[in-house]
């Protein structure tokens, strides 16, 4: 069982992208898979995406953005409803149009079923240096 997480290629291309305005894509979305498979900044999708789960957005309020320690904070729940049956190990941040993958997280599968709620919580700040 590999596990890690990675801002993909891809991401921090959309990244540059959107800060020096040549593009308007954001991070909104987060998609979950069964993957196992050591997360590499090369990937573009998931290594084993859960069938017929589409894409979902944040939890309401989310992202939110902490402009003195410079850090914004990302929130999404798989309710109870959702994606049962399966063994999910990776997530990854995605947009609207999910043409890409911005990160790729992939840890120790649990089991997701009618009594598991799942919520993810990424963390992301920016430091000098």
């Amino acid at each position: 069982m590999a596990t890690g997480s990675v801002w993909t290629n891809s991401g921090r291309n959309e990244i540059h992208q959107t800060i020096t305005g040549q593009d308007t894509k954001t991070i909104s979305r987060f998609i979950v898979g069964t993957g196992t498979t050591t997360p590499l900044i090369t990937d573009t999708s998931l290594t084993a995406r859960v069938a017929g789960f589409t894409r979902k957005a944040f939890d309401v309020g989310y992202p939110i953005f902490d402009t003195g320690n410079v850090q914004a904070t990302i929130k999404g729940t798989l309710s109870t409803t959702e994606a049962n049956g399966n063994d999910i190990g990776e997530v990854a941040l995605t947009d609207t149009s999910e043409s890409l993958i911005w990160t790729h997280d992939v840890y120790t599968s649990l089991t997701k079923n009618t009594s598991t709620e799942v919520i993810f919580e990424w963390i992301y700040q920016i430091r000098n240096g």
